[in-house]
Parts: structure tokens; sequence; C-alpha cells
């Protein structure tokens, strides 16, 4: 079975009603676990190993970028946006002046399933990430020294588990080793020629192991259900997804925060909380065991209906602050559905419940 395919057959179940709740989550967990990308984040102190990693993943080499956050996204050709602080958006090779953010499309085949961000390191010192929306981290430094240490401290043991450190020369090689999965030396010229193409190979390959077994999981579940999903109704028409700056993007200042989107669409998507996020409450009373993955789902298609919603009303304009709120909130929405339980379903009806309160206010300013 293709993964289109695949990915077809776990929409149809989601939302085939006669299946139980509990399989229905599971169809939600394992269809997010195949459209979610792996994500990949570049830290440390040494912005010339960073940089040279990244080329050995694309297969290209980077051209001189501002020292600036860099998402990568992966696209029919290749270009560099640079984002103002003011949210103006421009060729990179045009730009002049601070930068608060690049954009670097690229057909590299590896940002095809992954989702790479690279960070200066006087960022991360500042505003140390969230190590909890990282799946990979790749660590470029020169010693990996005790202030590194110390704020790699904070990050999870499955991140540590599944992360890389590429140095010149570890302080502690010892330590290095806890701490990573891998570790590659960059002492010399050819020692860091070496080392950047070995972690990017090991990294590809981590990321293709993962993503097999998360197609075979799903392959396996889909054929225990072959009899449902003969009778289950094609699956609802999804949107077709976005890259981070589409490929028509017009280069133009950011609509002032005072154009408002339609009174409509706000009105549309209080209602929308409101019945479901009241429907959900209720099913969690009695503690009924059963009803939370089913809760949980239902959770996770109401962010993503209430984000396609915002998107189609023109809010990324109008009110973008409270668009990434959405978002971020139906991203949480999707973890929380994969986790599963009794926490996890309050917490996510709670989330709904905020956003309900966030659009009231709106609704009434």
């Amino acid at each position: 079975m293709e993964e289109a395919e695949l990915v077809d057959a776990l929409r149809r179940l989601r939302s085939y009603e006669r299946l139980p709740s509990k399989e229905r989550a599971r169809a939600t967990k394992l269809l997010a676990r195949l459209e979610t990308p792996v994500r990949v984040t570049v830290l440390g102190p040494n912005e010339t190993h960073a940089q040279e990693l990244i080329g050995a993943l694309l297969g290209e080499e980077l051209p001189p970028l501002p020292s600036a956050p860099i998402t990568f996204g992966h696209g029919p050709t290749e270009r560099v946006l640079a984002i103002r602080p003011c949210g103006t958006i421009e060729d990179v090779a045009h730009h002049q002046g601070p930068t608060a953010a690049l954009f670097f499309e690229s057909p590299a085949p590896f940002l095809a399933t992954v989702q790479l961000t690279s960070f200066p390191w006087h960022i991360t010192r500042e505003a140390p990430p969230n190590f909890s929306e990282i799946d990979i981290a790749l660590w470029c430094s020169d010693s990996f020294d005790e202030e590194e240490l110390a704020l790699w401290d904070a990050a999870p043991n499955i991140l540590k588990d599944h992360s890389f450190l590429l140095a010149t020369q570890p302080s502690d090689i010892e330590i290095a080793e806890v701490e990573f999965l891998s570790v590659y030396s960059a002492k010399t010229p050819q020692a860091a020629a070496s080392s950047y193409s070995a972690a990017a190979r090991d990294l590809r390959a981590r990321v293709s192991s993962g993503r097999s077994a998360d197609f075979d999981n799903a392959a396996l579940f889909v054929e225990t259900q072959r009899e449902a999903l003969e009778a289950a109704p094609p699956a609802p028409a999804v949107a077709a997804s976005k890259t981070a700056l589409p490929a028509n993007v017009e280069i133009e200042p950011r609509v002032p925060r005072s154009t408002q989107p339609p009174t409509a669409s706000v009105d549309r998507a209080l209602n929308l909380l409101r019945q479901d996020a009241s429907y959900m409450l209720s099913a969690l009373d009695g503690d009924q065991d059963q009803a939370y993955d089913a809760v949980l789902t239902q959770c996770a298609e109401t962010g993503q209906t209430l984000t396609d919603l915002m998107e189609e009303a023109g809010w990324a304009s109008a009110e973008p602050a409270l668009l990434e709120e959405v978002v971020a909130c139906a991203d949480r929405l999707v973890l929380l559905c994969m986790e599963g339980g009794a926490a996890p379903a309050i917490e996510a009806v709670s989330t709904l419940y905020q956003l309900k309160r966030d659009f009231e206010a709106r609704s009434a300013a």
C-alpha cells in the first residue's frame, strides 16, 4: 500500500462513526504520525559547523546568510526570504538592515518529511528553545563547555536519546557521550568534512527508520480494520497543505492589526468552540473512561477545523497573533490525542475552553 492510500484509509477510519471510539482515536494518532514532519533543530555556538552540517543534509552549499533564525521549507525552487522586524518580507539578495528571521526554501528531498530550523547562539543563550517542541537536536560546538551543558541539561532524556553533538574537540568526551546519542569530532578540516557527512547520513537514516516504523504500524492497524474500511464512506475533503511561505507570496508590508477579519468568521469560530467544548465537557462527566479517546479525537478535529476557518477568513493578515495562538493550540491538541488517557483529555477540553474565552473577548471588543 502506498503512503497516499494509507493516509486516505486512516482518514476514512477516523471519520467512520460506527467504528469504536478507541479505534478512531488510534487512527487519529497514526495519521498524525504520518502527516507531522520530524522536527529537527540546529543549535550551538559554532555557526560554521552548523552551516556545513545543514549543507550536508540538503546536499548543497549554503550561501552566506545574516545571523538570524532560519526555517527551511520544501518547495519547487530555491529561494531565501528575509523577514524584517516590522513584518515585511523581501528577497535576501535585496535586503538591507535588521533581519528578524529567514525562510530558506529548497527542493532538497530531506525537507519533504522534515521541519528543519536553525538558531544563532546569541538567541539560544538569551531565550533557550522549548525542547519539548524538538524531535532531534543537532548541537554544533567548539568544546561543549559548562555553559552549553547547563543549557542542554533542560532537555528531556527522550530528546537527548535522539540527538547529535558535532564538536571541534569536546572538553569532556565521557559527558558528551552520555548527553547525546552520537558524538562527532571536527578537530581537523579532514575530520570535520568526514563528520559532516557522517552526521548527515546518520540523521537521514534515523528519520527514515522512524518514518518506516510509523508506516508499518499504520499499515498493520489498517489491515486489522479491513472490514470497517470497506464499509466506511470516503474521507471528508482536506485542505491542501501549505508551506511556511507560499510560492506566490507578495513582498509587501503586513496588513495593520487594526484591519479586522469578517465578523461572520468570529461568530462561526465562537459557535464552533461553544458547541464542541460543551459537548466534550459533558462527555467527561461521570468519569467515563471509555469517552476519553473519543473526546481527544474530537478536540484534535476541532482544532484543525478552527485553524482552517481562520486561515480561509484572512486572519493571517488581520490578527496574526491570535491565529498563531490557535495553530499552537491545534498542534498541542494533536499531541494530547496521541498521548491518550484521562489527564490529556481534560487538558484538551480546558484548552478549547480557553480559546472560547479568548474569542468571546474578541467578539465583545
